[in-house]
């Protein structure tokens, strides 16, 4: 069947705003604003057709169309108007405009419905904490809201846990930081939580109320773990304790993979003691054990000394002297080796290492003299400052 459609001012004359319609086959005119919504829909799209004719064929505007006799799809209906060059042009045309229409409507559809507003939530939580006795752990986001129409003394934050909400407060870093503290239940270890953001927003001198809600999040709680080094730097020998949860009697320090001396005080407390290792030197240190590795921090290793007596030798010949090499604290475990060196190897006779057994601060070595000579005994321990002692031997 064959429509022709056309635009007629109603009989009420031309400043009336009301159309209608003449459907040729049926001879009647019905006002616009009693059609069916099909029609409608119909007359709309015939008027847009007809625009959209003139754009492409320089206004040469087609005042009739076949109406397709079945149902086809929405983008279907447009390109296959008719089978002409112009026609398929008019069609894609139609249908690119179409498209740009409702992506424009779409995003303002959007910012209505939004208000305008742009927040968002920045969470400041770790999602690993350490367990502490008191079970409380605190949850921070800060809130950042652009619109500019917020009445900020009506922002509201809290923090949902389990479905329960939790007033948070701020000023306490700044403005836009919210905390809480939350008490952990006991029996559990870690917790899932939102954020959300109540306020009021100035709106055609009316204040409507807009609620925003963060993603879900999750912080877990860490039975092991180390909290605090006594000291970053030491000479060898130094005990240092390390404190922090979860300690075993298996735990042990390494200073960059080198395994220290260790010694469990409790499950909150490590001592170990440095070992004789270069000093001067930047060492990290871990903590291994069964539960596996955890950092402790960077040590470095300072320059002790050592004491060797007598200071001078002045002997002759086949004369036999014992030297004394002490240090001011215990050794460590495996003890601490001791190298002598001489640049006059025949006027000195003595063995060219000691050690210093683990737990004592000193070891003594006996020396005899060679041939007349003069030069130096040189005293070298890991971590220690060299020592050299003069020597003279005489006939």
């Amino acid at each position: 069947k064959t429509r022709e459609v056309a635009f007629l001012k109603s009989s009420r004359g031309a400043s009336s705003n009301e159309y209608s319609v003449r459907d040729r086959g049926l001879g009647n005119k019905v006002p616009f604003g009693r059609q069916s919504l099909e029609k409608r829909f119909y007359r709309v799209f015939s008027w847009f057709f007809l625009v959209e004719s003139a754009k492409v064929t320089g206004g040469r505007t087609e005042r009739g169309m076949d109406v397709q006799s079945k149902r086809i799809p929405f983008e279907n209906f447009f390109l296959n108007l008719h089978d002409s060059a112009t026609d398929k042009l008019l069609g894609e045309t139609m249908m690119t405009t179409i498209k740009q229409y409702l992506a424009a409507f779409g995003l303002l559809a959007s910012a209505v419905l939004l208000g305008g507003c742009n927040a968002s939530f920045i969470n400041l939580t770790p999602v690993y904490q350490n367990q502490n006795p008191s079970g409380i752990y605190t949850l921070q986001t800060e809130v950042d809201l652009q619109d500019k129409s917020v009445a900020p003394k009506s922002v509201k934050v809290s923090v949902v846990i389990d479905k329960k909400a939790y007033p948070m407060v701020n000023g306490q870093i700044s403005d836009n930081v919210w905390s809480y503290d939350y008490k952990m239940p006991k029996g559990f270890d870690e917790a899932h939580y939102f954020y959300q953001a109540e306020y009021n927003v100035l709106r055609e001198n009316f204040l409507k109320p807009r609620v925003i809600k963060s993603q879900r999040y999750r912080f877990q709680l860490e039975n092991r773990y180390v909290a605090n080094l006594l000291a970053y730097r030491a000479p060898i020998g130094t005990k240092i304790a390390v404190q922090g949860r979860g300690f075993t009697k298996y735990d042990k320090v390494e200073f960059g993979g080198i395994e220290a001396e260790t010694k469990m005080v409790s499950a909150n407390e490590l001592q170990f003691i440095v070992p004789a290792l270069p000093s001067g030197v930047d060492y990290s240190l871990t903590l291994t054990g069964g539960a596996g590795k955890l950092p402790i921090g960077d040590f470095r290793i300072d320059e002790t000394s050592i004491t060797v007596t007598p200071s001078k030798l002045d002997l002759r010949t086949g004369q036999v002297v014992t030297l004394t090499f002490a240090i001011d604290f215990d050794a460590p475990a495996g003890g601490l080796p001791v190298a002598i060196e001489t640049d006059v190897a025949k006027s000195v006779i003595m063995q060219s290492e000691v050690r210093i057994q683990q737990g004592s601060d000193s070891v003594s070595a006996k020396m005899k003299a060679g041939v007349p000579g003069r030069g130096s005994i040189f005293v070298k321990v890991p971590g220690i400052k060299e020592v050299a002692v003069p020597v003279t031997i005489a006939p």
